[in-house]
């Protein structure tokens, strides 16, 4: 069985729609985890890869999204562990540079 990826969604009004879509072609099962719910996060050997949606909020919001330090701290440990990683919109301003992390 393939291990589930992690999507992290941050906003009800912005789901996964096309990549849970593309996912499951793909025979990968998610792991929906909706910030706005207060739904934990994925421990990192939990999951094969990790989705993070954006929303409507900047990276330095987060006195109106108390979740966004959260998902940066989760959206680092995959990484760490050479799992797969995608992201958009403000998630991408948590992630380094891949000259950066040289």
């Amino acid at each position: 069985m393939t291990t589930p990826w992690a999507l992290i969604q941050h906003v009800a009004i912005e789901g996964p729609g096309v990549v849970a879509s593309e996912a499951a072609s793909c025979g990968i099962p998610l792991d929906v985890r909706r910030m706005f719910a207060g739904d934990p996060l994925p421990r990192a050997e939990e999951i094969g890869g990790l989705i993070v949606l954006g929303g409507p909020m900047g990276a330095n919001d987060d006195a109106d999204f108390p979740n966004l330090p959260r998902s940066a701290s989760c959206s680092r440990r995959p990484r760490a562990r050479d799992s797969p990683c995608s992201g958009s919109a403000s998630e991408r301003s948590f992630w380094p540079s891949p000259s950066a992390r040289a």
